[in-house]
């Protein structure tokens, strides 16, 4: 018989490595439609990254970058929605330093 203290570890474990799978699984979605709504060499500028809780977290190297990411921010959420058929992304949120 097993203890109700191991069991629910366990489920603890189960539920932080669907949350980092879900987050690794967002990501790359999000890295594909960045590339699909940005050119190349503009996307040298953008690296992503995390996902947590319904914010996309990107790093930009510019005011200029953050500035393009601000306009299609609704365009990105919506797209990376639709992929993953769920509202999953409500924000993308961006730092930036040099990349």
């Amino acid at each position: 018989m097993r203890k109700i203290g191991d069991l629910s570890k366990k489920a603890m474990k189960n539920k932080n490595l669907e949350k980092a799978a879900q987050a690794a699984f967002i990501c790359n979605i999000a890295k594909n439609v960045l590339g699909d709504l940005f050119d190349p060499l503009f996307l040298k500028n953008v690296k992503i990254i995390s996902f947590k809780g319904e914010c996309l977290y990107l790093l930009v190297s510019d005011s200029s970058c953050a500035q393009e990411i601000a306009l299609r921010q609704k365009d990105i959420i919506e797209t990376i929605n639709e992929k993953v058929k769920n509202d999953i992304i409500k924000k993308v949120r961006f730092k930036n330093r040099a990349i």
